[in-house]
């Protein structure tokens, strides 16, 4: 999906589709994802690097009140990462020459695009704010991590549409800020980036980034996402560990699968697609070659040295194989018969058969 201006806001995932008869969201049965142009949305050239260090800065989407509450809720994110290294404040290093070490971050934390299309920053704990504006990402562009998540971005969509209340944000188009925010993290690097277009947050939260970031080597981003979304429907909520989740007076059973959890978030993915391995090759079926003419039988070669049969000849001499006694072999014809030995010189014929003989000897 390319969207443009409004549309940027517009959950597609959770539009209705009807399938087998029964009404069911556009996410089930199709693999989403989302690019700022047409150009981009097939622009992968890899490859993958090999993924090394997974950046994870915790903040304010976690659920609990004091850090290690929110460390123990993290805890199964890190552990399903690659080479995770948890970031806080102070950095050793300006964010942009740290996000070039990191093959994967994830950022859960608020994120609020500034008016300004590139003076926001990805990391908020970089107490640098101007070195850690995404314009300075692009300042090394390509070398930025090429998986990123950014769950907790704030957008007009939380606001019904309506300018933040921030310098210079009254001008800002609708869905500038997620087009801008796109662009400017896939020329940093990001091959597949998660964004949000309102913020949820919570455990709900973790656990979908957590299944979507763990399948990335292996998966399309688009599919990822989908798997997540569908492990997210049956896995239940718990108020408390919600943040945009308020219990009840009465206890009642809450699932991740009402769209407010999942409808939120748009992949931005340049296209890659794993390679198909050989088992998963379908070998189309050789066709069989095409009838053609019989070929005329060899020509049969003849006894006592004479010329080979002709084609009449040697069809009657295939179809009515003749006699053969019992020295001969039966598979070839017998080789032709020597001449006799000359009788010795002065000799004399004994009968008239051998003087006959002699005669056509002479």
């Amino acid at each position: 999906i390319v969207p443009d201006g409004v549309t940027w806001y517009v959950p597609f995932e959770s539009l209705i589709t009807e399938v087998d008869g029964q009404a069911v969201s556009l996410i089930s049965c199709a693999k989403m994802r989302y690019a700022p142009t047409a150009a981009l949305a097939f622009s992968f050239r890899g490859p993958w690097r090999r993924v090394q260090r997974s950046g994870v800065a915790l903040g304010e989407l976690a659920p609990g009140d004091k850090p290690p509450q929110k460390a123990e809720a993290v805890a199964s994110l890190l552990e399903s990462l690659d080479g995770s290294l948890p970031l806080a404040a102070p950095l050793p290093a300006p964010s942009p020459a740290l996000a070039t070490l990191l093959e994967s971050l994830v950022v859960l934390d608020d994120v609020n695009p500034a008016a300004e299309p590139f003076q926001w920053t990805p990391l908020a704990i970089d107490p640098k704010a101007e070195q850690a504006a995404v314009g300075g990402w692009q300042a090394m562009a390509g070398h930025g991590p090429q998986r990123i998540a950014l769950p907790g971005m704030h957008t007009a969509a939380e606001r019904g549409g309506k300018a933040a209340r921030r310098r210079g944000a009254a001008g800002a188009a609708l869905g500038d800020e997620l087009f801008f925010a796109s662009c400017a993290l896939m020329s940093a690097g990001a091959e597949t980036a998660l964004l949000s277009r309102w913020r949820v947050g919570g455990q709900s939260t973790l656990d979908m980034v957590r299944e979507f970031m763990q399948e990335l080597p292996e998966t399309a981003a688009g599919e990822a996402w989908q798997r997540s979304v569908a492990l997210a429907a049956d896995r239940p909520v718990d108020p408390v560990a919600e943040l945009r989740v308020k219990a009840g007076k009465e206890a009642q059973e809450l699932t991740a699968a009402h769209p407010f959890f999942w409808a939120g978030y748009l992949v931005i993915d340049t296209g890659w697609q794993p390679e198909e391995t050989p088992s998963d090759v379908e070998i189309p079926a050789v066709p069989a070659a095409p009838a053609g003419p019989t070929a005329p039988p060899p020509a049969v070669p003849a006894e006592n040295g004479d010329q080979p049969l002709d084609e009449a000849d040697a069809d009657t001499a295939v179809s009515e194989p003749r006699e053969v006694d019992d020295a001969s072999d039966g598979a070839e014809s017998n080789p032709p018969t020597p001449p006799p030995e000359p009788a010795p010189p002065g000799g004399t014929p004994e009968n008239a058969s051998d003087q006959a003989a002699a005669q056509d000897r002479g």
